[in-house]
């Protein structure tokens, strides 16, 4: 090889380490990411690359990277479940993957960081998750009836119905008044009094009347 040569490669060789680029990458907003990442760089990628940083970010993506596979383990954008991606990628003839999963952001607990392949790239967008952000996903509505007292429930006994001290809308039932002619749990009759002998006892359960005849 002529110096001339060797002189040339290096002058076009970017600045950036293939470690520096791929940690760049991710600290790039969604779409600086993309228009990084776009095989062009005129209408495509539009003008969000155009500063030097992202010249030479570009650069380095161009020199170091052929892009081979995406895989997302939540297959696709799916806020409600954390997903991983693994991108993997030609660098100068050696392959290497790099890893990135879904996260909830530090400085706002309730935007998740959702990762996503596009064309064996990947990309990402911020999700405002109204429930809250936990353990890389955006928390899903609470499901009244599954035994597990979530948010903005008071109560969860596995089930939807009403009239036993946790109504369809897992909130508490009010307080039974045995006699008011109302059967609440954990009441079992009320008959409008607090009588026992005619069948609903003063308690208001179920009384077992037995009825004797004189022959």
């Amino acid at each position: 090889m002529s110096l001339v040569m060797a002189l040339f490669l290096i002058s076009c060789a970017p600045k950036l380490t293939e470690e520096e680029a791929l940690a760049e990458l991710d600290g790039l907003s969604a779409e600086e990411l993309n228009a990084v990442m776009a095989e062009d760089s005129g209408a495509v990628a539009g003008q969000a690359y155009q500063t030097p940083q992202l010249k030479s970010l570009k650069t380095a993506v161009k020199y170091y990277f052929t892009w081979l596979s995406c895989t997302d383990s939540d297959g696709g954008a799916k806020p409600e479940v954390n997903g991983k991606l693994e991108l993997l990628f030609d660098s100068n003839g050696k392959k290497g993957t790099k890893t990135y999963e879904d996260v909830c952001l530090l400085e706002n607990p309730l935007t998740l960081k959702e990762y996503f392949c596009v064309d064996n790239k990947f990309t990402y967008k911020l999700v405002e998750c109204k429930l809250g952000c936990v353990d890389g996903a955006c928390k899903a509505p609470s499901a009244c009836g599954n035994g597990v007292i979530e948010s903005g429930e008071a109560c969860d006994d596995g089930n939807t119905k009403n009239l036993d001290g946790c109504d369809a809308f897992c909130k508490l039932e009010s307080t039974p008044v045995c006699g008011d002619g109302v059967v609440k749990y954990p009441e079992t009759c009320d008959d409008g009094n607090a009588v026992s002998g005619d069948g609903c006892l003063s308690t208001c359960q179920t009384e077992n009347v037995v009825n004797v005849s004189n022959n």
